[in-house]
């Protein structure tokens, strides 16, 4: 019997996309309204705006969201084997929207803040995994590289609406507390809308397999059973002790160093190093995040169509090429000032388009290597990036206190010294094929009917 694809398709994943971006923006607001949060003025044009925290309490602020990040890893694994993506999701969501929208509400309170930040922080782990269940779930082996790279716009989308959006709240008669409104709302709303569609199964029967399709989808992604009476059993032992998993954490980690020094303190940096004004700074900090949409859909493309190269070398060249560039942008930025302003502008806005499509790669690597077990690598990733954006804070208010460019190359350099280490270690320990612990073995009587991938050693 034929199957075919739900209308809702690609629906699905434009919705998926707004609400993992919003879980992902609703975490960087205050990364720019820190700039202007004046209690007794938000209308500020100033260089330099004024806080009502102090520096270590800001620190804090930054950092508390990455405790909720590595608090909401293991109950968002939990939660998606048990209850499915669509719960999960829409529940951690949900949460997301509601301290978004209480955020303003006691602004000078740095006990308040610190709470609100942290149950933000809880459903990003949920953003990664749906990041890697959605196309495994929805989409066809043709069109992987593709619907990965559309979902990961969601990291380019979220710092850009934030930041150009907190800009001109900022400098409007509404203030900066407008935006975190604006922002609690849409994601109450979005995910509302996540859960009536993502009840749609993505084929007439939710987990068969479309007629072209090689790989065995066993990943709980909606709110019923996956396969009746049958079990995934998670063999953590032998992904925890391969090779190429290590090989993708690695170069994870190294574009998560990278990725969230911008995201976190890009708007900083123009900012107070390179002195532009705060309406120019939501701009100027939010447009290299649009450009790599758009390298993101072509290197997405790039990925399922260079079929002339087989999958280990082309995703293995494409991954270690863009984060061998980052590395290059960082350190060049190492040289630059405010007396060098549009130059260092358009170095960062490099650094960002080629963190954005590394992303692209280390995804599609983890889908390949992974396969069904990819929420596990993906959560990993999670945790990572939360480990980074805890201590990035504490490490800019060691050696940037003031924020100065001669202080901030100190930082480019240490990143540049994790991008290169992370990006050998993948090259040289990566094997971009299904590992054997993805083959039939690992699913507990499994209907010997069900296409699987053939067991390859890791």
């Amino acid at each position: 019997m034929k199957k075919t694809r739900s209308n809702m398709h690609y629906p699905v994943f434009i919705i998926s996309m707004l609400c993992m971006a919003l879980i992902l923006a609703n975490t960087g607001l205050f990364h720019f309204t820190v700039i202007c949060m004046n209690p007794e003025n938000a209308k500020i044009q100033s260089v330099n705006g004024s806080s009502p925290f102090s520096p270590f309490q800001e620190s804090w602020i930054f950092s508390i969201v990455a405790v909720g990040r590595l608090a909401g890893a293991p109950p968002t694994v939990a939660m998606i084997n048990r209850f499915g993506l669509r719960v999960t999701f829409t529940l951690f969501g949900l949460l997301s929207g509601i301290a978004t929208l209480l955020m303003p509400v006691f602004s000078e309170s740095f006990v308040f803040q610190l709470l609100v930040r942290c149950v933000q922080g809880l459903g990003v782990t949920s953003v990664y995994v749906a990041h890697g269940a959605i196309p495994l779930a929805w989409g066809s082996p043709t069109e992987q590289g593709f619907l990965v790279s559309l979902l990961s716009w969601s990291y380019e989308l979220a710092p850009m609406l934030s930041m150009a959006l907190s800009g001109l709240f900022c400098t409007s008669p509404l203030g900066w507390s407008g935006v975190y409104y604006l922002f609690g709302s849409a994601t109450i709303l979005c995910f509302i809308a996540f859960f009536v569609v993502y009840s749609t199964s993505p084929f007439k029967k939710r987990f068969t397999l479309p007629k072209n399709s090689t790989s065995a989808q066993v990943f709980p992604t909606g709110d019923t059973q996956p396969i009746e009476n049958k079990k995934l059993e998670v063999p953590y032992r032998s992904i925890f002790s391969c090779a190429s998993v290590w090989g993708v954490w690695m170069t994870a980690l190294g574009d998560g160093v990278g990725y969230q020094m911008f995201v976190m303190y890009g708007p900083t940096y123009i900012n107070k190093a390179l002195h532009y004004e705060i309406a120019d700074t939501g701009l100027l900090a939010a447009f290299p995040f649009l450009i790599s949409i758009g390298t993101k859909f072509i290197g997405g493309v790039l990925l399922d169509k260079a079929t002339c190269i087989n999958d280990h070398y082309r995703i293995l060249i494409f991954t270690s090429f863009a984060q061998a560039a980052m590395a290059i942008c960082f350190m060049v930025l190492t040289f630059l000032s405010s007396e060098t302003a549009t130059l260092a502008q358009t170095v960062f806005t490099l650094t960002i388009v080629f963190s954005g499509l590394h992303c692209v790669g280390c995804f599609s690597a983890s889908q390949r290597v992974a396969k069904q077990f990819n929420h596990i690598l993906t959560s990993a990733m999670a945790v990572e990036n939360a480990v980074v954006a805890f201590l990035l804070p504490g490490v800019v208010a060691l050696l940037a206190p003031n924020h100065s460019s001669s202080e901030w190359a100190h930082i480019f350099y240490g990143i540049v010294g994790v991008l290169a280490v992370s990006n050998l270690t993948f090259m040289m320990v990566t094997k971009i094929k299904p590992a054997k612990w993805t083959g039939p073995a690992a699913i507990r009587g499994q209907d010997s009917k069900m296409t699987t991938v053939s067991q390859i050693h890791c």
